[in-house]
């Protein structure tokens, strides 16, 4: 098994315009700037790159192949740009990792919100290909990351306007791991305790994915 790990965003954001899909009018930036702590002000980009680097890591033990689209912070890669890595690395299944959040004006009521979701490719959409094997995958990482985490559980919902799914050729999800704006979920996405607990459910739900959901 190849595993593709793209933890999202940067230290800067890119707020230049791309087509959310081959073909489409619909633009938008090409990296944004990502969710913000309420307490800690840690940066989304840090929290989700930690978490990737520990499922890489607990991945290669366990004799999966695992790659990241980027190992630190200091990089210059759209959503775009990040589908296409992937799709040319090898990889089998592409595993997003982000955190929520409630935009800047609406901060105080946005610390009520709460909870943990995934995003899959829509189906009518010209993801059609893979739009089922990763709704299938998403069956098996979400219910380990809510669990995980202990917030609410957000489901799993489609989206047909991301740019990393609609340029994808490979199965693919995005793990919502929880509302950095939240102070009680912002506790455990930032500590040491909480993103090895998200890291090990994340891995463990990789490593169930069955071979027949997985491209030759």
């Amino acid at each position: 098994m190849r595993i593709c790990l793209d933890p999202g965003h940067q230290a800067v954001p890119d707020f230049e315009l791309e087509p959310v899909a081959p073909g489409s009018t619909l633009c938008k930036p090409r990296c944004s700037r990502g969710a913000i702590g309420a307490r800690t002000r840690a940066p989304e980009h840090e929290v989700v790159l930690a978490i990737a680097l520990q499922v890489q890591a607990l991945l290669v033990d366990g004799g999966i192949e695992a790659i990241l689209t980027r190992n630190g912070g200091d990089v210059h890669m759209s959503n775009v740009q990040r589908a296409l890595f992937a799709n040319s690395s090898g990889a089998q299944v592409v595993i997003r990792i982000h955190c929520n959040g409630v935009r800047d004006s609406l901060r105080f009521a946005g610390r009520l919100v709460r909870g943990a979701c995934t995003l899959t490719p829509a189906r009518g959409t010209n993801t059609h290909p893979i739009t089922m094997t990763s709704r299938s995958i998403a069956a098996h990482l979400h219910p380990r990351v809510v669990k995980a985490t202990g917030t609410r559980d957000l489901g799993i919902q489609e989206r047909s306007d991301l740019a990393g799914f609609n340029w994808s050729t490979v199965p693919c999800i995005l793990l919502e791991l929880g509302y950095l704006t939240n102070p009680r979920d912002e506790a455990l996405l930032v500590s040491s305790r909480g993103q090895a607990a998200l890291a090990s459910s994340i891995a463990d739900g990789i490593r169930c994915i069955p071979s027949s959901l997985l491209r030759s």
